[in-house]
């Protein structure tokens, strides 16, 4: 149980760090876009960086979904065998008690 408990705290360590990172580098992003739309001099300017914005925002959005999924599916695996041992050994524990 100890060592499940040590992956499952390193995984959701790297779930928070994950998270972290991405709303940093999305935070910065945002930033660096106010200041581009601020500094746009025509339409097709401010098109051209709103587009380039929001095409980085979708790609980020799909990494970090990418790596959540991996992550949370590692935590989740992580669990699944002695989730397993257990349930089973609960089943014998009910099967033994109705025999008696």
């Amino acid at each position: 149980m100890t060592a499940w408990n040590s992956r499952a705290l390193s995984s959701v360590s790297a779930l928070n760090k994950a998270w972290l990172d991405l709303i940093t580098h999305r935070l910065a992003t945002d930033a660096a876009y106010s200041r581009q739309v601020a500094a746009c001099e025509s339409t097709e300017e401010w098109w051209r960086v709103t587009s380039s914005f929001f095409d980085t925002a979708s790609h980020d959005y799909q990494d970090q979904y990418a790596r959540f999924t991996k992550i949370s599916s590692e935590i989740a695996s992580a669990g699944a065998p002695e989730a397993e041992t257990r349930d089973a050994g609960s089943n014998r524990q009910r099967s033994s008690a109705r025999s008696h």
